[in-house]
């Protein structure tokens, strides 16, 4: 209450918020104090933090890289410890892209368990809800159950946070990248091997690995493309402020961004591409991908059980820089499957990557069964001790 309400958006320039968000009310009740909502894309639909009312948020660890998105000017203030701990949103990827290329802790959990009222934006379709979850952002691991607890409320017996995991117990699946998809970005080599290290890491830790994959994530694309955009009431980017009932011209828009006429930044317009075309997916193939989706849900939850955990990349790289979301695009599709999924999803740093002019972090995607959300930050809670956790930048 009382803090920025603007989402980005020119047209809501000096809008405040009347209201604490439901999740917000419940971290303020447990004692914490707000210091400010910071930036992101218009409307949180980007994975890039940049928008034409507040600017670009930088990457802390290399200014030129951006901090990704939506969420991204939570994970550059963490990742600066400029704020201990953050309230964020996602739902194709908003906590966990950020935290990847910030090199912080981020979950997505278990749906409906944490409140979404207040959200901006909100959509009245039925699958929103499913799709969008508010989970935390911190620099140490041992606060994400904290700050999970706190923000579940009257729902946290749900995820039995408190009922100790021992890792010996964990079954650990994994995947260097998605299989056979041709759609996807392939993942780093950095990336790769940083995973595999923390998959004989949890081995030595007593944890047993298995071997089996899930092959349907290579369709991972048009899962996530055809389900998402199926939903009813996205936002109109190209919504004219000034008369509702018109629509912009799409491409006279994108025309106009080299010289400051446009409306929305070069990433909304971008969005609202994608929407349009759905990436040349045919809507008839709609119910073709959820009763995929349906499967490869029922697949994974099966298998992981209440003991099972998935490692995988939560991008196909570290951080690139400003605008490189446009040819980089296909890598949020590693985090927006478990959008579409509707599983729980953590992100932990492993390492910096040394290689290039200035470290950037690597980190890698805990994923599991619904409210089995404790594995997570157990498995996360391990990694960080065995492999230090974030790292102030340089």
């Amino acid at each position: 209450s009382g803090l920025s309400n603007s989402v980005g958006c020119l047209e809501n320039a000096g809008r405040k918020a009347t209201a604490d968000g439901a999740a917000v009310a419940l971290v303020r009740d447990a004692g914490a104090i707000p210091l400010l909502v910071s930036n992101t894309p218009e409307l949180c639909l980007g994975w890039e933090t940049t928008n034409l009312l507040t600017g670009t948020t930088n990457n802390p660890y290399w200014l030129s890289k951006t901090p990704g998105g939506s969420s991204g000017g939570e994970a550059a203030l963490l990742a600066s410890a400029a704020s201990p701990f953050s309230v964020s949103s996602d739902i194709a990827g908003s906590i966990r892209v950020p935290a990847a290329f910030c090199g912080v802790y981020g979950h997505k959990p278990t749906p409906g368990i944490i409140p979404i009222e207040g959200h901006i934006p909100t959509l009245s379709d039925e699958q929103f809800p499913k799709f969008l979850t508010v989970g935390p952002m911190a620099r140490k691991a041992e606060d994400l159950p904290l700050l999970l607890n706190v923000m579940a409320g009257e729902n946290r017996h749900v995820l039995n946070l408190d009922e100790p995991v021992n890792i010996e117990d964990i079954e650990v699946f994994y995947m260097t990248e998605a299989m056979d998809s041709i759609a996807l970005i392939k993942v780093d080599k950095c990336i790769q091997d940083a995973l595999l290290e923390a998959v004989k890491y949890l081995s030595r830790c007593g944890a047993t690995v298995s071997e089996e994959k899930f092959k349907g994530l290579e369709d991972s694309v048009e899962i996530s493309i055809s389900v998402f955009f199926s939903m009813k009431d996205i936002p109109n980017m190209l919504q004219d402020p000034a008369d509702p009932k018109r629509e912009k011209n799409l491409f006279l828009e994108i025309l106009k961004c080299p010289i400051g006429g446009a409306s929305r930044s070069l990433q909304g317009l971008s969005f609202a591409l994608i929407e349009k075309t759905r990436l040349f997916i045919p809507k008839s193939k709609t119910d073709f991908y959820k009763d995929k989706a349906d499967k490869l849900r029922t697949e994974i939850t099966r298998r992981l059980g209440a003991r099972g955990v998935l490692l995988y990349p939560a991008h196909g790289g570290a951080a690139h820089a400003h605008g490189g979301v446009f040819p980089r695009a296909s890598g949020v599709l590693y985090t927006m499957p478990f959008n579409i999924l509707g599983l729980p999803a953590a992100v932990a740093p492993l390492a910096l990557r040394r290689d290039l002019r200035r470290a950037l972090p690597v980190c890698l995607q805990i994923i599991a069964a619904p409210n089995q959300d404790r594995l997570c930050l157990a498995v996360a809670k391990q990694l960080e001790m065995g492999f230090g956790g974030w790292r102030p930048p340089q």
